[in-house]
């Protein structure tokens, strides 16, 4: 008898020890905020603080076009007190995560087109991020959720989010000032053109491989070598990236061009689509991102 009750003994401690450990893995998968990309992480991370935790889904340093959520990626949007995604086309999977429990914020519903000073620009729809002023909207509708979720807070939710608004705008008027000196210049972006709503909004020209938004399109060698021929005529001496990508293309560019005598310098100018792990550990920001495009396109420019 005294054998039988050890032994039963031994299994409710085993049994207790489980139940622990899966309380603990729960417990990591409750987020009180979960987004799919990086602009609506940074806003959300600048905002909450040290009031509410908020997460990724997109690992960092990986292409945000073609994720699938992992069953994990599930339970904690289940879990979340906020979901906040890009849109039905960015994140076509969402909808189909999203229960009727789920509080949900779709950006691409959330701000108005400001109007660009060139009538004439195509309106990017997909990329509405890149716009810095679309960002400074974003910014106070992700406040106002957070606001709704945490009402006790309010107080330093508002300060935080007028505080990272002023910075953006700062670094806007920067932008517009910057280029209001310039006669709509062009640049020349080795990549697939997902800043077009950046270059409207500051009045200046992408030349690049591809105006398609998904970074794994097809490129002809036609499309390659019409970028090549641009960057020859224009006599360019910078070449962009995007980030997140092999530079060994555009590094063989620059190598086939100075072999024909043209120096090109690589310069990056960021898409805030996501960033690398050891830059999340470092917190960079859209901010920083914004700073960095604007000190790129200034030593190109000048």
């Amino acid at each position: 008898m005294y054998y039988l009750f050890k032994k039963i003994g031994g299994l409710l401690l085993v049994f207790s020890f489980i139940i622990i450990l899966v309380s603990c893995n729960t417990n990591k998968e409750q987020t009180d905020i979960v987004t799919t990309m990086f602009p609506q992480y940074d806003i959300a991370k600048n905002i909450a603080g040290d009031k509410l935790t908020v997460s990724l889904m997109t690992p960092f340093g990986s292409e945000i076009h073609g994720y699938e959520p992992t069953a994990k990626d599930i339970i904690r949007v289940n879990n979340a007190k906020l979901f906040i995604y890009t849109s039905d086309e960015m994140e076509k999977w969402a909808k189909n995560i999203i229960n009727e429990e789920t509080n949900y914020l779709n950006l691409s519903n959330e701000y108005d087109q400001v109007p660009f000073s060139n009538e004439d620009a195509l309106i990017d729809e997909l990329h509405y991020w890149t716009d810095p002023l679309t960002f400074l909207q974003l910014i106070d509708v992700i406040k106002t959720q957070l606001v709704n979720i945490d009402p006790i807070n309010s107080s330093y939710y508002e300060t935080n989010a007028t505080n990272y608004y002023q910075e953006i705008e700062l670094v806007h008027e920067e932008l517009t000032n910057y280029f209001e000196t310039k006669n709509s210049p062009t640049i020349y972006f080795y990549g697939h053109n997902a800043l077009s709503s950046f270059a409207n909004r500051y009045n200046f020209n992408i030349s690049s491989l591809s105006d398609h938004f998904q970074p794994d399109a097809e490129l002809s060698p036609g499309q390659k070598l019409m970028l090549k021929n641009n960057i020859k005529a224009a006599n360019a001496k910078f070449l962009f990236t995007e980030e997140l990508i092999d530079l060994k293309e555009p590094n063989s560019l620059i190598d086939e061009l100075a072999r024909e005598g043209q120096q090109l310098t690589l310069l990056e100018l960021h898409g805030f689509h996501n960033i690398t792990k050891d830059q999340n550990e470092k917190g960079v920001t859209y901010l920083e991102l914004l700073k960095q495009n604007l000190k790129n396109l200034k030593t190109a420019l000048n």
